[in-house]
């Protein structure tokens, strides 16, 4: 089944948590809006909310913890729910929305031997890659710009160079961290300037 989306349509993407896997959404939120041109909406946990609040392609934010969020939802009419995040609580949404709505191949069993087995090696394809598949019907295609990350100008941003690379060290699993070492060794390899964040 196909489904058909305009410059006219509103779509509602839901991703609660964490830093990197909201990251990972930014193809699906620039595609959307550059490739189709409809209005983006955006849900997702408060507390990530400076991840996505400078990103030029979202037209309104919400936050799970608002309160009458279900009220405010239920009255934008949105023709598309995009569920990034895949549980029990996104099933509430799209049962309260009750609108058409793509989700993704979660690979929750792959991912767990990913993050306890350091030695376990999978042929799981790439979150960005199952975030595609989902909405292939859409028509959108991975203009392959990665990742998007907007900071919002202030006084502090001010004086950063105006080139320059973004190294992520956080991660709440220890598997996914980069250690320390390598970070090191990432830096001193360019002669870029670095920005790191997490």
């Amino acid at each position: 089944m196909s489904i058909s989306l305009t410059s006219q349509s509103k779509v509602l993407i839901i991703r609660f948590s964490s830093i990197g896997d909201i990251v990972l959404c930014t193809p699906i939120i620039r595609t959307l809006k550059k490739q189709i041109g409809c209005e983006v909406h955006f849900l997702q946990k408060e507390r990530f909310k400076e991840v996505l609040s400078a990103n030029p392609y979202i037209d309104k934010h919400y936050y799970l913890e608002q309160n009458d969020l279900k009220i405010s939802l239920q009255s934008e009419k949105y023709d598309l729910l995009i569920d990034l995040h895949k549980n029990v609580r996104t099933s509430k949404f799209k049962f309260w929305l009750s609108v058409p709505s793509l989700t993704f191949h979660k690979a929750n069993i792959e991912k767990w031997k990913l993050v306890n087995f350091t030695s376990y090696t999978s042929s799981i394809r790439h979150l960005v890659d199952r975030y595609f598949d989902a909405v292939k019907r859409l028509g959108i295609e991975n203009d392959g710009e990665g990742l998007d990350f907007f900071i919002s100008l202030s006084d502090s941003t001010k004086a950063m160079p105006k080139h320059y690379i973004a190294l992520m060290i956080g991660a709440a699993h220890y598997t996914k961290q980069i250690p320390q070492k390598l970070c090191k060794e990432i830096i001193e390899a360019s002669d870029s300037d670095f920005i790191l964040l997490g």
